[in-house]
């Protein structure tokens, strides 16, 4: 079906980007192909400010980092240092904020089991790691709650 969104496609990543037709929140591995400080308008106090941004390797959607997605890349890229995330792979998923509004949850990627390990999926310590997802969202950023009912296909994002 023809839309607008055809004409004038979003170019930063939001929430609903990342939810399927049927409701469905998949993660999805992303690598970061760069960061940087970019000056963007804020709607609430109209001025220009500077705002940490993310693109993903083949991926045409940008994302716009509040804080605490910025230090969740920051623990899973080992570094504060923003112009060193290049290639740091991770996952993200459309999650939840504690003021109910979707947000983008940054999930530490899943180890993958190496070929002829007895318990994959098992670390060392004998624990099963799973993603963890970022605990709240101080900097909510009111675009990224927006949500299309009628995605064309499961992952526009993908």
């Amino acid at each position: 079906m023809p839309s607008i969104d055809d004409i004038f496609p979003d170019k930063w990543l939001k929430a609903s980007h990342l939810i399927a037709a049927d409701g469905r929140r998949p993660i999805v591995a992303v690598t970061i192909r760069g960061a940087g400080i970019e000056k963007l308008h804020n709607p609430k106090t109209n001025n220009k400010e500077d705002r940490l941004v993310v693109e993903f390797e083949g991926k045409d959607k940008r994302l716009i980092l509040n804080k605490t997605q910025a230090q969740a890349i920051a623990a899973i890229a080992g570094t504060k240092d923003y112009t060193k995330w290049r290639g740091a792979r991770l996952m993200v998923q459309a999650g939840i904020a504690p003021n109910k509004m979707d947000t983008i949850l940054i999930l530490a990627p899943t180890p993958t089991p190496t070929q002829g390990d007895p318990n994959p999926g098992v670390n060392p310590e004998g624990k099963t790691p799973t993603p963890t997802p970022t605990p709240h969202q101080e900097d909510h950023d009111p675009g990224a709650g927006s949500h299309d009912p009628n995605p064309e296909d499961d992952n526009p994002f993908a």
